[in-house]
């Protein structure tokens, strides 16, 4: 029986780091840590805090993961502003290694919203490299624990980079589900080589919502697959309230029931 790790992220109650891991230990296997770093504030655990989220981890045979900041990605085709985005990377690592995270997610953000991430596609994909490549040169951790996510372009145009660079893959169900990427092949293919997946339900131009009844044919599908993956995955429900991710959780149980 292969076990899945049911994950939440940091940031559903509208609290600190630190209090919302103390109430969701309980009930979760992982966390996902969203860190932040905005001018001079930032909400990067202290070595108090770090001890106390590994206690934790700990007493709930609890892991982390850690959602690299997006907001500073190479999504401007600029190197002076992917220099600044990979300093922040390395800062939002170096603060939370101690923490043994089971993977970071990073983004590799387009320039536009859509089916391609730029108009100019060649030289969008020459700067992103770059700056993966340079980000990589840092050697904070392992490549295979990166983890790059798809948008809203389509991956294929960067999965043979993510590959040859010794990557790992964060499979987000919903954004293949909101961009219409959810052919049984498709699905296969990116089960075997996630490493993390995020979750959340999808309605009416919406995501990151709970799980829908509507949704409930996908997730029945993506649930089948997820025999295919490597180890322990690690399923976050990416919803930002409790009420949704109570109510999400629920739903993926009674989806895994009998299957896995």
């Amino acid at each position: 029986m292969k076990k899945v790790r049911i994950g939440a992220v940091s940031c559903t109650y509208n609290t600190s780091l630190v209090d919302n891991v103390r109430r969701l230990a309980p009930y979760v296997d992982d966390i996902e840590l969203i860190l932040y770093e905005f001018d001079k504030d930032s909400n990067y655990p202290g070595p108090g805090e770090i001890a106390e989220l590994k206690e934790l981890a700990a007493n709930y045979d609890l892991t982390y993961t850690v959602h690299l900041p997006s907001e500073l990605g190479p999504h401007r085709v600029d190197l002076e502003w992917g220099r600044a985005a990979i300093d922040r990377w390395r800062r939002t690592i170096e603060a939370s290694l101690a923490l043994e995270p089971k993977a970071y997610i990073w983004h590799w953000e387009g320039e536009q919203w859509g089916w391609q991430p730029s108009a100019d596609l060649e030289r969008w994909l020459t700067c992103t490299l770059e700056i993966a490549e340079s980000f990589l040169k840092c050697h904070l951790v392992a490549s295979e624990l990166l983890c790059v996510e798809n948008l809203s372009y389509d991956y294929r145009l960067i999965a043979p980079h993510v590959e040859e660079l010794g990557l790992s893959r964060c499979f987000d169900v919903g954004h293949a589900w909101a961009t219409r990427r959810f052919s049984s092949s498709y699905l296969r293919e990116c089960v075997a080589q996630a490493r993390v997946f995020h979750l959340h339900g999808v309605s009416s131009g919406k995501d990151h919502i709970a799980l829908q009844p509507e949704n409930g044919a996908d997730l029945h599908e993506f649930v089948k697959n997820l025999i295919l993956c490597q180890g322990e995955p690690i399923v976050t429900l990416e919803v930002f309230s409790w009420k949704d991710w109570f109510e999400s959780s629920c739903s993926l149980k009674r989806a895994l029931k009998g299957i896995i």
